[in-house]
């Protein structure tokens, strides 16, 4: 069932396991990865659940400060509200205080909908791709499209 929130429609979908969610949703999965560069900038990093990321030279690709290595689930707690495994682009929610860069790639956003958690992994939400932009912005975070995969 679509739901709306505001002008933001979503349909959320119960699974037991993460692999019954995506045989069952809509919408193209997607992958996330909660980074932090050489000087601590926190970035969240949305594409395709398949997408090739080559990661030692990603941060070149968004313009850090340095390589990237994973945060740590207590910055991710802290930032996002989310423990590993339940990263989402729906965690900006509860970035207060704007500390991540979110970052969407072009590959993932060239789709209508997209699945993501909605800050627990046992469900999965699908959006359609105007409609997350439309959250992120309303968060307080203007979403970097930017070419993050690479092509296979």
């Amino acid at each position: 069932m679509v739901q709306r929130v505001g002008t933001v429609a979503f349909e959320g979908i119960e699974a037991r396991a993460v692999d019954v969610q995506v045989q069952v949703a809509p919408g193209l999965p997607a992958f996330n990865l909660f980074l932090k560069d050489k000087k601590g900038a926190l970035f969240l990093v949305t594409a395709l659940e398949d997408a090739a990321i080559e990661l030692k030279s990603l941060h070149n690709r968004l313009a850090a400060k340095g390589r990237f290595s994973f945060g740590s689930p207590e910055i991710l707690y802290e930032t996002l509200g989310v423990q590993p495994g339940s990263v989402t682009p729906f965690g900006a929610l509860n970035d207060v205080r704007s500390e991540v860069t979110v970052v969407l790639d072009e590959a993932l956003m060239s789709h209508d909908t997209i699945n993501a958690h909605p800050l627990t992994n046992t469900m999965t939400t699908t959006i359609g791709r105007d409609d997350l932009l439309r959250f992120l912005r309303a968060t307080g975070h203007e979403p970097r499209i930017a070419p993050v995969s690479n092509p296979d």
